[in-house]
């Protein structure tokens, strides 16, 4: 692959390829942790190449960027049909949660293109994060494997 968008289309074949593959999660309310698995492993597949780019995806330009809108859009796609949220949870979670997780993950991302999360941290600290935001809106069944997370 060559040209500015190779290591970009590179990137997200190679992540809704892996997708594709385990879209269907382990346990019901745990989705994003499953969505943050995929992402991570692919990032750490090449890390040399995926750090400069999701590095490059904020970098200012003369037009704002899609970016987060995208984003938004991925994890509110990921949680389906919110099985795993709490009934009364659900019209906030539909609201809310998307944007949380992309600002989030986000965040997690910049860190660890700024060198300030090791490659074999990464995986751990974005469950944490999936955790924590998750944490209020899960039923309790899932709750006890989203504390796990969080030690």
């Amino acid at each position: 692959m060559r040209g500015r968008g190779a290591a970009v289309t590179y990137l997200s074949h190679n992540a809704s390829f892996h997708s594709r593959e385990n879209i269907t999660p382990a346990n019901p309310g745990t989705k994003h942790i499953e969505a943050f698995d995929i992402t991570v492993t692919a990032l750490l597949e090449e890390p040399a190449v995926t750090g400069p780019v999701i590095g490059s995806l904020g970098s200012p330009t003369t037009e704002p960027g899609h970016v987060s809108d995208r984003s938004r859009v991925l994890w509110a796609t990921a949680f389906g049909d919110l099985s795993g949220i709490r009934e009364e949870m659900t019209a906030v979670a539909r609201c809310s949660l998307p944007d949380h997780l992309a600002l989030s993950f986000r965040g997690c991302i910049s860190f660890w293109v700024a060198g300030e999360i090791a490659d074999e941290d990464l995986h751990e600290r974005a469950y944490a994060i999936a955790a924590a935001l998750l944490f209020g809106f899960v039923k309790p069944e899932v709750e006890g494997r989203l504390m796990h997370l969080l030690k």
